[in-house]
């Protein structure tokens, strides 16, 4: 083998090994982001949370949290399925990196791909609607009784 394939082959190796370093690096991220973001679900469960300008309703707070335990158990169900398809051996070393890529992926990873251009909700209010206007409350009736125009009218001077 020549020096020129060797270095390619290493040039390749590092290319490889730095994408592999921020695949891993954006997971983690991505797995911190989900347990921030459960915590904070968890605090909105009952009553919406108020972040400055952003309310998490209780709605909200049970689909992240819902799809977050759906993707945790079907990663594992999908790795045994593909398993058993190709004949592989189940390693069990590895179902905690399948539960935890599993629930980000089922609540994060959804939410980012659900997430719309829209400004978040606002909080619910809670102030009581005004009072309906009473009878005596009611505007004066008009003076004149109402008719519909007609071609042929002309412009009353005033």
């Amino acid at each position: 083998m020549s020096s020129k394939s060797n270095d390619e082959n290493a040039a390749i190796g590092v290319v490889v090994a730095v994408i592999a370093f921020a695949a891993l690096f954006f997971f983690a991220l991505l797995a911190f982001a989900a347990l921030v973001f459960t915590v904070l679900a968890l605090l909105a469960w009952k009553k919406p949370l108020r972040l400055g300008r952003f309310v998490i309703t209780p709605d909200e707070a049970h689909a992240f949290v819902g799809r977050g335990l759906i993707g945790m158990a079907l990663a594992p169900t999908f790795w045994a399925f593909c398993c058993i398809l190709f004949g592989l051996p189940f390693e069990a070393d590895y179902l905690g990196y399948l539960l935890i890529g599993g629930y980000t992926l089922g609540s994060v990873g959804i939410e980012i791909l659900t997430a719309d251009d829209e400004p978040p909700a606002a909080a619910p209010d809670h102030t009581p609607p005004p009072a309906l206007p009473t009878p005596a409350d009611k505007a004066p009736a008009p003076t004149e009784p109402f008719r519909f125009a007609t071609w042929d009218d002309e412009e009353k001077p005033s």
